[in-house]
Formats: C-alpha cells, structure tokens, sequence
C-alpha cells in the first residue's frame, strides 16, 4: 500500500513511484492529473501488465484488449506466450495498416493529431443527445471528471501519442502469436473511422 497526496510535489510524486514501482496504481481525477505520464514504450507496458498478472497470481489468462490495450496485450502474448490461452482483439491498433499509419506519423506527427482529432468527433457522434437525452447526461456525468483532467492538463495525452511512436511493427508479435499456437480472434467495427477494418483483417 502506497499513500499518495494530490498535495505532494509533482516531484515527489515521480520518486515515490519510480521507487515503489507498484503493480497497480488507482487514483481520482484530481491527482491522476498530477501523475507521471511520460510516453513510455510498449516494452515498459508490457512488463507492468506481467507484474499486474503475476501479483494477482495468475497463471494462464484469456487477454482482451481495446484498441491501445490490443496493442498491449498483443506484445504480452507474444513475449508471453505459455501465460496466455487467448488473444481478444477490439479495434485493436495492430496489424499491417496501423503500422503504416504509425511510420507515416513518424514522418509528420501532426497526422496523429488528426487521427485524435477524428477519434473525439466519432466519440461525440455516438453519444445519444437527441435519442435518449437521460442517458446522454449519464454519460457526461461519468466522462465529466477524465474530460476536466485533459482540459487542466493537455499533456497528459501526449503520452500514449508518443508510445505509439516510439512502437515497433506489430508483425513479429502476430507471427510469434501464430507459431505458438495461441488462439487469436479480432473483433473489429466495420464503421471505425480511426483504425480501419484492414487492420483487424491483417492480424
């Protein structure tokens, strides 16, 4: 148990972290804005996801991850692969068309700016205003506190933009996926207008 104050110096903050390393971190909005977010690669990911797994004892897992989180489990699995029993996939940024989607932002990064820019107005034109206005304002409720913590803190989205970046090609995870037998299924929206369906097709 590691006692965090949303009081600390940001400093602070940064060395107790680094120096405990905990396995699972659970904060509200007001200090979660106050917390390292630095743009790590997958790599480092990874591992926190093995410690998370390892500290909760868990021997053989059916890993699902969105988007990102495909990304993610999808490295686990491959570096992994006698840990996993299977690979779920949801709009997942993995496969031959996210690649070359993330070498071009190499080229010009402000096309990931755009791809975000798309991913908010896709967000925003599923939620129901018009349809079921109740549940519309449910939703803003519960979205209230992340979106406040991007507004006061814009850099805190720069680091899962830089993570993509600094990612390497997904084939090799696939490939290594594949020869160790490990079921892998895609799931994959015919509509998403932020990673297209030839993705998912190419896992």
């Amino acid at each position: 148990y590691l006692p965090l104050d949303a009081q600390y110096p940001r400093e602070r903050l940064e060395l107790m972290l680094a120096d405990a390393r905990p396995p699972v971190l659970i904060a509200h909005a007001a200090l979660a804005a106050r917390l390292p977010t630095g743009g790590a690669n997958f790599e480092e990911y990874t591992k926190l996801l093995g410690r998370v797994i390892d500290e909760l004892g868990i021997k053989k897992a059916v890993l699902c991850g969105h988007s990102m989180g495909g990304r993610l489990i999808t490295e686990y699995a491959a570096r992994h692969p006698e840990r996993v029993l299977t690979v779920i996939l949801l709009d997942a940024i993995v496969g031959e068309t996210w690649d070359r989607i993330v070498a071009a932002s190499r080229i010009n990064p402000l096309l990931l700016v755009g791809i975000g820019g798309v991913l908010l107005v896709d967000s925003l034109s599923t939620v129901p205003f018009l349809r079921d206005p109740k549940q519309a304002l449910k939703l803003g409720r519960l979205l209230a506190p992340t979106v406040r913590s991007h507004v006061t803190n814009p850099l805190h989205l720069a680091g899962p933009g830089i993570s993509i970046l600094r990612s390497r090609s997904s084939r090799w995870m696939l490939q290594k996926i594949k020869r160790a037998g490990v079921p892998l299924v895609a799931i994959h929206g015919d509509r998403d207008i932020v990673v297209p369906l030839a993705t998912a097709r190419s896992a």
